[in-house]
């Protein structure tokens, strides 16, 4: 039996943490990153930055950067 391991599927993350209470194990933790974004400013822009993000991951998945 191989060893059960956490891994973030990256062609589904879209970077909100909603995994992070989930985690019974607590075996997903987030880390800040150097770089600080600003926030959208407002709700639909907020949904249009995350589309945009999966769309740009399908791409890359696809090979098709």
């Amino acid at each position: 039996m191989e060893d059960a391991v956490a891994r973030v599927d990256l062609a589904r993350c879209i970077g909100c943490g909603v995994c992070i209470p989930t985690c019974t194990s607590e075996a997903i933790k987030l880390f800040e990153k150097d770089q600080k974004l600003m926030p959208p400013e407002n709700t639909a822009a907020t949904y249009i930055a995350i589309m945009d993000k999966k769309a740009e991951l399908a791409r890359i998945k696809k090979g098709n950067n």
